[in-house]
């Protein structure tokens, strides 16, 4: 098994009601360090899209620009994980770091797609990604749990 970090970056539309919204994903592991947002969070509703922009940028820059260790940890250390943390502020907070442990053959690509899917992405692209891979497209909850039902009877030993 193979030991991850990763934090989820959100955006807190109102900071009196604290809702914050998953909008992004950094996933630190096997001395990498990559990070994936939600293609469409900037058009969510009640998420400024120029704030959203600049902390994407920001994100971006911290983890794929010219490294700086006179002012940052190591990325590839926990340490940089805490300290964006510390320079979030206002809107987009990072949470704590967390693990998570994949099989050694498992890809990071994969690793971080598969948390974005389960963390970040919303409930209906999961429900898409879902009825893909059964070779037709579910376009309501209602709908996912019929396809659900269906693999229920068709799949021996399958409890849903």
């Amino acid at each position: 098994m193979i030991d991850y970090r990763y934090v989820l970056i959100r955006y807190v539309p109102d900071r009196e009601r604290m809702e914050p919204v998953n909008v992004g994903l950094i996933l630190q592991g096997r001395g990498r360090l990559d990070l994936r947002f939600s293609p469409h969070a900037a058009k969510r509703r009640g998420i400024d899209t120029a704030v959203f922009r600049l902390w994407r940028d920001f994100f971006k820059d911290e983890l794929c620009g010219p490294a700086a260790p006179l002012f940052h940890p190591d990325r590839t250390s926990p340490e940089f994980l805490r300290y964006l943390e510390e320079l979030c502020a206002g809107q987009v907070l990072l949470s704590r770091p967390l693990a998570f442990s994949a099989a050694a053959t498992e890809p990071f690509e994969q690793v971080r797609d598969a948390l974005y899917q389960r963390l970040v992405a919303p409930p209906e692209a999961a429900v898409q990604q879902i009825a893909r891979r059964g070779g037709e497209v579910i376009r309501s909850v209602a709908d996912a749990e019929a396809f659900a039902d269906e693999l229920d009877e068709r799949l021996p030993g399958r409890n849903g």
